[in-house]
């Protein structure tokens, strides 16, 4: 049935809903640092209308991730470090809040 739908309408979800501008901030961070390419700075700053990085993300916590080598940081990206994976949940937490 779920294949019928997803050929039928295009797509297989069953609601759309309306993220606020938090809400797509959580999830591009959520999404974005679980890939080995990590967080495009401009894609995530363009997608909530937003000229600065450190408006949207904690800067003092995201300094202190690169300062202890558990993230690679630069102007146009940050990532986790391949050795830092198994703390993911514990880095999201602190580049959100």
């Amino acid at each position: 049935k779920w294949v019928e739908k997803c050929l039928k309408n295009k797509s297989g979800c069953s609601k759309k809903e309306k993220l606020t501008k938090e809400g797509i901030i959580e999830e591009f961070v959520l999404m974005g640092l679980r890939t080995k390419n990590g967080i495009n700075i401009k894609d995530l700053q363009k997608n909530i209308n937003c000229d600065s990085f450190y408006k949207i993300l904690n800067e003092k916590n995201i300094k202190f991730l690169i300062e202890n080598n558990f993230i690679d940081g630069s102007e146009k990206k940050i990532k986790i470090k391949k050795n830092n994976f198994i703390l993911l949940n514990s880095i999201i937490e602190k580049v959100l809040f």
